[in-house]
């Protein structure tokens, strides 16, 4: 049945940054218990419906980019300062810190009970055994950051994982994003690459994901879509398309547990395909700001991380549903974001901004750092690529013309 999701919950930290991703741990008094992790590197608890906020003493050195839990009483966090870390989900002290990446872990994912695996800008992805601390294997020669998914196994010797690369930049375009798929021997650390699918996408690989309904293997990116794969050799089976003209990079990709597929995009939508054959049309729910990450629920429904702050649960339980108060504010978030956006930079904005062509002489700072320019008399948004040590140009910052 055709229901649309509508807001169920609102809720923020007093932390000034976004909130990048989050994660839910089991519970039995709540119907919900979240840790979210900020862009300032802090940790939070929600609980709900009790309407509880618990800070988490444990600061991060760096943004929180990744979060997973587990259900051994265990969550994982990701950093930009390189480190993946171990804590306990009930007093939330830290228990193990995992070193090994050189450049901000971005990505985790479950291969098997208590082993782990992490993507990072430094090319690589790491499998884990989060019991002892071993490092179990390396996934090398990745394009870029890498996204990675842990994939079903019936044999307890190997286990098999996906993952997505960001590409490389060459000439001012990013080519050779890949989804690979590999064979882990967790015994001996051998590591085989299965297969391997390039350029299928038409801009970087942001996530990957398994749709454990239909065991099908998913890929968002860039260029606005999602691809639908084959577990096996990760060939794509299906696209699914932003429905506008301009779509929107599409930063995260999950499938709630009713099997609603759910895409947050870097322009604060965040679409629903509630079937995947595209029979029917999506539903797109604006956000004030970048959606970094969504969340599917245990009770089937699902969690948005917005760079405005907010942590929103989304639900198609209409006895779930948010006040109208709550649904106003919301809204009108988003309509005054859009104005703000809507007018876009100045001429004594745009006068201002480096020029472009002397951008080879400004480094970024961090892989896929946002930069504006001025180039002939505009304003245009650039991407710095680390791998290649340019911007790479994205297109035309605009809005309506100043009245």
């Amino acid at each position: 049945m055709d229901i649309d999701w509508e807001l169920a919950h609102s809720l923020t930290v007093d932390d000034g940054q976004g909130i990048r991703c989050a994660c839910e741990l089991p519970s039995s008094e709540d119907s919900y218990n979240i840790v979210v992790g900020t862009q300032r590197g802090s940790l939070y608890q929600w609980s709900l419906p009790s309407q509880t906020l618990t800070p988490i003493s444990y600061q991060h050195n760096h943004s929180v980019t990744a979060i997973l839990s587990n259900s051994n009483n265990t969550y994982v966090t990701g950093c930009k300062d390189n480190g993946v870390r171990i804590f306990d989900a009930t007093t939330h002290e830290l228990k193990r810190q995992l070193d090994g990446h050189t450049k901000a872990v971005t990505s985790l994912d479950w291969c098997a009970e208590n082993i782990l695996v992490s993507g990072s800008w430094d090319g690589t992805a790491k499998i884990w055994n989060i019991t002892t601390g071993a490092l179990l294997g390396t996934l090398p020669d990745h394009e870029n950051t890498v996204s990675v998914c842990g994939l079903p196994s019936s044999d307890s010797k190997n286990i098999w994982i996906a993952t997505g690369s960001a590409g490389i930049a060459q000439n001012n375009t990013i080519s050779n994003h890949s989804i690979r798929i590999w064979k882990v021997d967790i015994s001996t650390g051998d590591v085989s690459m299965k297969s391997k699918v390039s350029n299928d996408h038409l801009g970087p690989i942001r996530d990957v994901a398994l749709d454990t309904g239909t065991s099908f293997l998913l890929s968002c990116s860039n260029d606005g879509t999602v691809k639908l794969r084959d577990v096996e050799k990760g060939e794509c089976l299906q696209t699914l398309s932003f429905p506008i003209d301009d779509p929107p990079m599409l930063l995260s990709i999950t499938t709630t547990s009713n099997g609603t597929l759910v895409a947050g995009a870097e322009d604060g939508h965040v679409v629903f395909w509630k079937a995947s054959d595209g029979s029917i049309p999506p539903q797109l729910i604006p956000h004030a700001n970048s959606v970094w990450s969504v969340l599917s629920l245990m009770n089937s429904d699902m969690a948005t991380c917005c760079q405005d702050g907010f942590l929103r649960i989304f639900t198609q339980s209409h006895d779930r549903r948010a006040s109208s108060d709550i649904i106003d504010k919301f809204q009108l978030s988003v309509e005054t974001a859009l104005q703000k956006r809507n007018k876009g930079p100045s001429q004594e904005e745009v006068s201002k901004l480096p020029k472009w062509e002397l951008s080879a002489l400004q480094q970024g700072k961090s892989e896929g750092q946002v930069q504006l320019f001025q180039k002939e008399g505009v304003a245009i948004a650039a991407q710095w690529s680390a791998v290649s040590q340019t911007w790479i140009e994205v297109g035309e910052v605009v809005g309506e013309p100043n009245q």
